[in-house]
């Protein structure tokens, strides 16, 4: 399955007029999360180096 990014211009879009706006450190709690194995397959990506999903 497919699961494209949002566009930042579309995000800050639906951020105008907030009054609560928020920032978590996504570098270094990304891998603290358990992936269901299920799911692993759609953390896969390409690199010149090889092929990588996430555990």
């Amino acid at each position: 399955d497919v699961h494209p990014l949002p566009r930042i211009d579309d995000t800050l879009d639906k951020l105008a007029g907030s009054k609560f706006f928020s920032s978590i450190d996504l570098a270094s709690g990304y891998f603290q999360v358990e992936i269901e194995e299920a799911d692993k397959e759609k953390t896969a990506f390409v690199t010149p180096d090889g092929h990588y999903e996430f555990n």
